[in-house]
């Protein structure tokens, strides 16, 4: 219908006319609108993806840039590593440049009452000709053994060499020998009683206790506690105690030995304090032996106290260690935790790409007005 034939109408049949065009333009709006609402549909579900991606890709790029940063932090701690290997290296070259001097373990020796002092490659070095030394005097000294007390008789009387081989010529009967022995004694043959002899030799010697007691004297006189010891038995202790340690030489460096190590002065007061206690009915030596037992039984219970406690230290140590290794476990997972939080966050809070916008059919007014109705059908109408 042309614009003329619009202007020629009547009231009446514009009005039926354009119930007409809008019955058959509502018709035509349906048809033409069905494809446009099913394509924002497809678009919907085609753009929404697309939306996602972008999270995603957004959220990937995120942690890309984290993992690149930890790669990064990594790569940095292993150049620092790195650096401290090079500089410790560095440290352990110089320091093996220097030419240092292993000190060498000092072994004191004690032996005549004076202190030696020998390198362990000393000792290793001499002890191949000490050791056959040692050997060789110990065969000379068990083979006069049993000469011992005769040897004792000859230092004793102050015999020589010359008297020695004179009572020998005398005993095997040697005139001249025995004539000798007359001239120098000054006695006359004719005052001797041959007939009678009522002779019985002196011992000029010691026995073999005394002799004990005189070697171990001569070991330890020489240490500067000797004075100590020594008067301990001849002036502090009592003649019961004095008769056990001749009984017994071997006690005497038993007691000089606890006097040099100090530990008489720790038994000492224990012992005068038994001794009060008891009203002194013992020896000494007795009272001297069971302040020896009473120290020795507190030790051996401070020394399980000490063990106790550092048994109990040991494991109070480890039980620290592993709470210590559980906090770091439980903080390198409140760690991972809070990242992946952190991560969820930031996916969420990306920005959403907006769906491709789609072109709104311009519908009429329940009542439009003529000039509304014209340019309507005009644009409709336009291909």
């Amino acid at each position: 219908m042309s614009d003329n034939e619009i202007n020629d109408l009547s009231d009446a049949e514009l009005e039926a006319a354009f119930k007409s065009a809008k019955a058959e333009i509502g018709s035509t709006v349906t048809i033409t609108n069905e494809p446009d609402v099913d394509y924002d549909d497809e678009v919907d579900e085609l753009e929404q993806p697309d939306v996602d991606s972008d999270d995603d890709t957004s959220a990937n790029e995120e942690d890309e840039k984290e993992v690149e940063d930890d790669s990064d932090t990594e790569n940095e701690d292993a150049d620092e590593s790195a650096e401290t290997e090079d500089e410790q290296t560095d440290n352990t070259e110089k320091q093996s440049d220097e030419v240092v001097q292993p000190t060498q373990e000092i072994l004191k020796v004690k032996a005549n009452g004076q202190d030696y002092e020998f390198t362990l490659d000393e000792m290793k070095s001499q002890f191949g000709s000490i050791f056959a030394k040692a050997q060789d005097y110990t065969k000379k000294t068990q083979a006069l053994k049993e000469y011992r007390k005769t040897i004792d008789i000859v230092q004793n009387a102050g015999l020589s060499d010359n008297d020695l081989n004179l009572f020998a010529d005398v005993l095997k009967g040697d005139k001249d020998a025995i004539a000798a022995v007359l001239k120098r004694t000054g006695v006359d043959a004719l005052d001797l009683d041959t007939e009678n002899v009522n002779y019985a030799p002196k011992n000029y010697g010691r026995n073999d206790t005394e002799l004990a007691i005189k070697d171990i004297v001569d070991d330890i006189s020489a240490d500067k506690e000797y004075v100590i010891t020594h008067n301990i038995l001849e002036k502090q202790w009592d003649s019961k105690s004095r008769e056990k340690f001749i009984e017994d030489p071997n006690m005497i460096k038993g007691l000089h030995i606890d006097v040099k190590s100090g530990l008489y002065d720790k038994l000492n007061p224990i012992m005068q304090k038994l001794k009060i206690y008891d009203g002194a009915t013992r020896s000494d030596l007795d009272y001297y032996f069971m302040a020896h037992k009473q120290f020795m039984d507190s030790q051996r219970d401070a020394s399980s106290k000490a063990e106790k406690a550092e048994l109990a230290r040991v494991e109070n140590q480890a039980k620290v260690a592993e709470a210590e290794k559980v906090s770091t476990v439980k903080a390198k997972m409140a760690q991972q935790t809070a990242t992946k939080e952190a991560s969820v966050k930031r996916k969420a809070a990306a920005p959403t790409k907006k769906a491709v916008g789609t072109s709104k059919i311009n519908y009429l007014n329940d009542d439009p007005s003529d000039d509304e109705v014209e340019e309507w059908f005009k644009n409709i109408k336009q291909p």
